[in-house]
C-alpha cells in the first residue's frame, strides 16, 4: 500500500494550536473592531456560480479560479473573493432592510496562484461593508475604520500609509485631459499607469507608446504621476471641478481634522479593481524598510449588484488578509501569548480521587476559570514538570491530605508561591 502524504495541498496551511492563536488573535481583532463599528456578522457559501466572478472580477482572478462541475453540467468555482458574493446576498434583502446596511465577515477564499510570502491558494480575510449609503461620509467611516484596524494591532504611525485615489478621477484624466475614447486602449493605459513604480522610467515610456500614444500624451501621464494631490490642480486647472477630485479634498482635509490624516495620501499610482470600483478607492501599505508591501485595500463599487438583475446599489468596503501576519511579524507586535493565558493544571494523584479531582475541576470551570486536569493518575512531580513544558500559570494540588482537610492548593508556577483554599 502506497503511503500518502501527510503534508496539505500546495498553498494551503494547517494550523496547530500555536499557529491557529496567532491567527485567531487577528481573527478577534477584526471581529471586534467591525463591531465597535456596529457592523452585523454574516457568512456566505464556499461554492458560488463561476459567472457571478467572470462577470466583474478583474482579469488576474478569473484567471486564478478553482473551477467545479456538479452533476447537471453546472460551473461552480470556490470563491476567491468576498464582494460578488456579499452583493448577491444583499440584492436578496436589500428591499426589506432598513438602510445602510453594514455587514462584516471573516472566511477563507481560494485562487489558483503561484503561492508566495503572503500569497497563499488558501486565505483569510475580513470583508466590511457598507450597502445603501451614495453618501461621502460612508466612505469616510470605511478610511476611518481602516485606520483603527491599524491601530488596534499597535502599529507605529511610522509602520503603514493609507493611499487613496478615485475612479472618475482616472476617467476624467483618460477621457478629458488625455482624449482617450477607445474603451479597450483605456483599459491598456489603466494597466501600465498601475504598473508606473514597478518598471524603469524608459519601460514605462515605451508601454505606452507600445499602446498607441503619441507623446504629447505621454508627457500628460508623465506629469500627472509625478504631481501629487495639490500639484494636480495647479498643472491641470480644470480638474478642480472633477467629482473625484472634490471627494478626495473632502475626505483628506475631514480625515485630517479627525487626526487620521498623518497616515493617509493621495497616489495617483494607485488603480485598483478597475473592473468594478467606481468611486473612491484606497490601499494600506506596510512601510518596512526592507519589503514595502501592500496589506489590504478597497474602495466604493455601486454597480456591482447590476450583475445580479438587481437596481444599482451603492456600496463602499474593504477586505484585509493574511498580509496583515507578516505586518506583526516584521514590527514585532505580536502578544505574548503565553503570559496572557490564565490557565489551571489539575492532576488525579491517586485512584481514591478521581471522583473529588472532576468534582472540583467542573466547579471551577463554572466560575470561569480554564481547568485541565490530567488524563490518568500520575505523581505530583511527573504533573509539575509536565505544567512547565505546557506553561501553565497554575497548578491546583488536590492529594490525599488536602481531601483530609477539605481544602487544596494553587501554586503558582511563576513565583513558585502556594496559597490554600477551602473546599
Amino acid at each position: 500500500m502506497n503511503k500518502l502524504s501527510n503534508l496539505p495541498y500546495v498553498g494551503c496551511n494547517d494550523y496547530p494550536p500555536s499557529d491557529y492563536r496567532r491567527i485567531e488573535y487577528i481573527f478577534s481583532k477584526w471581529r471586534e473592531l467591525a463591531k465597535k463599528y456596529g457592523y452585523e456578522e454574516y457568512l456566505t457559501p464556499v461554492l458560488e456560480r463561476a459567472e457571478i466572478y467572470e462577470a466583474k472580477s478583474g482579469e488576474d482572478i478569473k484567471k486564478e479560479l478553482y473551477i467545479l462541475t456538479d452533476g447537471k453540467g453546472r460551473r461552480l468555482a470556490l470563491r476567491p473573493e468576498m464582494t460578488p458574493s456579499v452583493t448577491r446576498l444583499v440584492t436578496k434583502l436589500y428591499a426589506s432592510s432598513p438602510k445602510p446596511l453594514r455587514y462584516f465577515s471573516i472566511a477563507n477564499f481560494f485562487r489558483g496562484e503561484r503561492p508566495q510570502k503572503g500569497r497563499d491558494r488558501e486565505f483569510w480575510q475580513l470583508n466590511i461593508d457598507i450597502f445603501g449609503s451614495e453618501s461621502i461620509y460612508a466612505d469616510l467611516e470605511i478610511l476611518m475604520s481602516a485606520i483603527d484596524l491599524m491601530r488596534s494591532f499597535n502599529a507605529p504611525q511610522s509602520s503603514y500609509i493609507l493611499k487613496i485615489n478615485h475612479r472618475k478621477l482616472i476617467d476624467y484624466f483618460l477621457s478629458d485631459i488625455l482624449k482617450i475614447v477607445d474603451s479597450e486602449t483605456k483599459t491598456q493605459v489603466v494597466r501600465k499607469l498601475d504598473k508606473y513604480k514597478k518598471l524603469t522610467h524608459k519601460e514605462f515610456v515605451e508601454s505606452l507608446h507600445n499602446i498607441g500614444l503619441n507623446s504629447e500624451q505621454i508627457v500628460q501621464i508623465l506629469e500627472w504621476m509625478q504631481s501629487d494631490f495639490y500639484n494636480i490642480a495647479n498643472s491641470f486647472s480644470q480638474v478642480t471641478e472633477n467629482q473625484g477630485f472634490k471627494d478626495i479634498l473632502f475626505l483628506l482635509n475631514k480625515l485630517e481634522h479627525l487626526g487620521y490624516s498623518e497616515n493617509v495620501k493621495y497616489a495617483s499610482d494607485l488603480i485598483r479593481g478597475f473592473d468594478y470600483y467606481d468611486g473612491m478607492v484606497f490601499e494600506v501599505f506596510d512601510l518596512n524598510p526592507n519589503l514595502t508591501r501592500s496589506l489590504f485595500g478597497g474602495g466604493r463599487y455601486n454597480g456591482l449588484a447590476e450583475i445580479f438583475g438587481s437596481d444599482r446599489i451603492p456600496a463602499v468596503g474593504y477586505a484585509p488578509g493574511s498580509p496583515i501576519s507578516i505586518f506583526l511579524d516584521n514590527w514585532n507586535l505580536w502578544p505574548d501569548f503565553d503570559a496572557q493565558k490564565v490557565n489551571y493544571f489539575l492532576p488525579i494523584l491517586s485512584e481514591n480521587l478521581v471522583v473529588p479531582v472532576l468534582n472540583l475541576a467542573s466547579n471551577l470551570r463554572q466560575t470561569g476559570k480554564i481547568v485541565e486536569t490530567s488524563i490518568d493518575i500520575i505523581s505530583l512531580s511527573k504533573a509539575l514538570s509536565y505544567a512547565n513544558t505546557r506553561k501553565f500559570k497554575y497548578v491546583i494540588i488536590y492529594g490525599e491530605d488536602e481531601y483530609n482537610k477539605s481544602q487544596y492548593l494553587i501554586k503558582d508556577m511563576h513565583t513558585g508561591e502556594q496559597v490554600s483554599y477551602s473546599i
